[in-house]
């Protein structure tokens, strides 16, 4: 019998799932009026001036741990905020919903390796496997399940770019187990907010003289305040309160639900079909999740970093 609490701990994970799904789908959908680097922009300044009131407190408190380290800041607000997200809006000019939701499955699988290589994680034959299997099926989907197009170097841009995102943000999560002893998350949020804003603001200024975009327009903010309140923040606490109630292990694997969501709502809104290969991509991903969280028996637990 499931309890209470871990029942509204599961429905809050699959609304955070459903949340950044429908991230996607307005990158796409809005990705001829909207320039990547504008919506990118505009998510994380609604995002930051919504998260400040909330986090000033604790970062006038917290202020000497920033300055202290202010190069790990920086390059975690460049990747995770500047790079991540406006890979992905980026992406969404020239792939598919469901091509950037599968891909970015893949991520855990990219976090494990990159954590293996900067001796993070310890390294096993299971990992290893599942991470094979995981990029097996990232590029079932990048090639449609035409093994000659790797050949031929027909991949879409967006499908690469998706690629690169995933890659990225499994270097984000990585980063997170360096995070200084004493700094809480909203800190961490709020300073890697301003560094990546300041990393976006060039390209954004670029991207508004050579687009017209319509910044006065209440559909333009209806697509800020979605992708910076809800997608940003909401999900983002949905999400924790759900890795506090019934841990990070049973949270992650409701994280696979993004390519089933993102594919129903992309046929839905969009108007995008599935293919074969895309549950043949999606079942690669996730043999090769399960196959990288086997682990083999032992007599001692490997201690806790």
């Amino acid at each position: 019998m499931v309890h209470n609490n871990t029942l509204i701990a599961l429905v809050c994970a699959l609304l955070a799932c459903l949340i950044w799904s429908g991230n996607f789908v307005i990158a796409r959908s809005v990705h001829e009026w909207i320039p990547p680097f504008t919506l990118a922009f505009g998510r994380w300044t609604v995002a930051l001036f919504a998260l400040l009131p909330f986090s000033l407190m604790v970062l006038k408190r917290e202020w000497q741990i920033v300055t202290a380290h202010l190069r790990y800041l920086f390059f975690m607000g460049f990747i995770g905020v500047a790079g991540f997200n406006t890979l992905i809006y980026l992406a969404a000019h020239t792939t598919t919903v469901s091509h950037i939701a599968i891909i970015s499955a893949a991520t855990p699988i990219f976090t494990l390796l990159i954590a293996g290589l900067v001796g993070e994680e310890k390294l096993s034959r299971y990992p290893v496997f599942g991470a094979v299997l995981a990029c097996l099926g990232a590029l079932t989907i990048i090639n449609h399940g035409d093994i000659s197009v790797l050949f031929k170097q027909a991949w879409r841009p967006g499908d690469i770019l998706a690629l690169v995102a995933a890659l990225i943000w499994a270097g984000w999560s990585v980063g997170l187990r360096f995070k200084p002893a004493g700094m809480s998350p909203v800190t961490l949020m709020t300073i890697a907010m301003i560094f990546g804003l300041l990393g976006l603001m060039p390209f954004y200024g670029w991207e508004i003289q050579a687009h017209t975009v319509d910044l006065s327009s209440w559909q333009t903010w209806s697509v800020f305040l979605y992708v910076g309140i809800a997608a940003s923040l909401i999900a983002w606490l949905l999400w924790q309160y759900s890795v506090e109630k019934i841990g990070s292990v049973k949270t992650s694997l409701i994280y696979y639900t993004i390519p089933i969501f993102s594919s129903m709502l992309a046929v839905l809104f969009l108007g995008e079909s599935i293919e074969i290969y895309h549950f043949v991509g999606f079942i690669l991903v996730f043999a090769g999740i399960v196959t990288s969280n086997m682990r083999r028996p032992t007599k001692a637990a490997y201690p806790p970093r």
